[in-house]
């Protein structure tokens, strides 16, 4: 038994929505696959994508980049066209072959269904990777010590955003509670506003600031208006005119046994328990494997001098600058002519040796000594040569950024 609803729908009405399902239906199957970096299925587009390319950029396009942490590479845009070329051929051919249907309302729900599971699964990724804190670390110290014109429009967001963990906790919430509530029916329009709010906010901040997630970040606006785009009608009513607001009219099904009733409400029970089971392990297991721990040299360190070397190809040392002792056991040197390098390091506080290492290489142990305080003294051989680093460290906490904190009063405003 379902909810009746007699008026036929607009031949523009069944376009669109045949047009939305094919096109928002298949983005949808793809996104719940993978939030993030490419899916599995980005081998399937290899042929549209191909062609795409070959159409719209050069008769000789081959594709060069996969998609990867970025989701804006020119795979990504040509898949969007492909899709949409895709949805276009197949709605026209749909809209001839099913020409007399009136309209499309229990296809719409289970529609529905698929996009809200599909939005609420990335903005539960996304709200528990801001809750926990994984998506946006704290600053590093080369961050911190970095000039902010020598910072990307990306690392400037990133920072800020790392900076403050009451906010991560804020925006992280608010993705979190908007995913959570579109697994509902009831809850579903003020979970798609939310979504709208939210992913508004995301958007812009994907575009003023140059972070590659532009295409994906914009369809999950787009889904969220779909998702609230039935209930259009009254909203409008309610926002902009004194009239009363009628009840949702759209179709759903309703079950009359009682063993029909209970079955859905177990199915129910059990998808979203999963999803949110998963989600919320998945990232608390990535959050243990994040670079938390301070290592018993943590700090900034500016090479004083350099008493003999070692070759290129085992430490270029005769080159660097600065060196970074990072939390999670790294260290991070500055040459100012090939940038930074990242070397993950091992600290014997007993015997006072550091041993430093890249990838798979094989580690290199150094001897290391405080003389005084601020002071830092490294010394080693590999075979016949030897290398002795003289360092003067740099307090983190000089940082204003570090040392500034809250201050629930401020008689003037502290903006440096």
């Amino acid at each position: 038994m379902t909810t009746a609803i007699v008026s036929p729908w607009s031949l523009i009405h069944k376009a669109f929505f045949r047009f939305a399902a094919i096109y928002f239906g298949i983005y949808a199957c793809c996104s719940m696959i993978l939030v993030g970096d490419g899916s599995p299925l980005d081998e399937l587009w290899n042929v549209p994508v191909t062609w795409a390319g070959q159409w719209l950029i050069s008769p000789g396009y081959s594709i060069e980049i996969m998609p990867n942490g970025s989701g804006d590479t020119t795979f990504n845009y040509l898949q969007i066209f492909s899709l949409a070329v895709i949805a276009i051929i197949v709605s026209v051919i749909w809209g001839i072959a099913d020409r007399k249907r009136p309209d499309y309302r229990t296809m719409q729900y289970w529609l529905m269904v698929l996009l809200r599971y599909s939005l609420a699964i990335s903005m539960l990724t996304y709200g528990m990777a801001k809750i926990i804190k994984i998506q946006f670390p704290y600053p590093y110290l080369f961050q911190l010590d970095q000039s902010l014109g020598n910072m990307s429009p990306m690392g400037l967001a990133w920072t800020y955003m790392g900076y403050s963990g009451g906010y991560n906790l804020f925006t992280g919430i608010a993705e979190f509670l908007a995913g959570f509530l579109l697994f509902f029916r009831r809850t579903r329009l003020l979970g798609a506003l939310l979504c709208m709010g939210v992913m508004a906010n995301v958007v812009a901040m994907n575009f003023s600031y140059d972070i590659p997630v532009k295409l994906f970040a914009t369809h999950l606006f787009i889904i969220a208006g779909l998702i609230a785009l039935p209930d259009g009608r009254r909203l409008l009513t309610f926002f902009f005119t004194t009239q009363p607001v009628p009840a949702a009219s759209t179709w759903h099904p309703v079950y009359q046994r009682k063993w029909q009733r209970v079955s859905y409400l177990t199915i129910k029970i059990i998808l979203v328990g999963f999803i949110l089971y998963y989600k919320i392990a998945s990232v608390v297991v990535t959050s243990r494997h994040m670079p938390t721990q301070i290592p018993p040299l943590y700090g900034i360190y500016e090479i004083n001098t350099v008493s003999g070397s070692l070759p290129d190809s085992v430490l270029p040392s005769h080159r660097w600058t600065k060196i970074y002792m990072e939390r999670g056991n790294l260290m991070i040197p500055l040459d100012p002519t090939q940038g930074l390098t990242v070397y993950n390091t091992a600290t014997d506080t007993m015997q006072h040796h550091i041993s430093l290492w890249r990838n798979d290489e094989d580690s290199i142990t150094l001897h290391y000594q405080v003389p005084e305080k601020g002071w830092l003294v490294l010394d080693g051989n590999v075979g016949a040569d030897s290398i002795k680093i003289q360092l003067r460290r740099k307090d983190p906490d000089d940082f204003i950024l570090m040392s500034r904190g809250f201050h629930w009063i401020n008689e003037t405003p502290y903006n440096r």
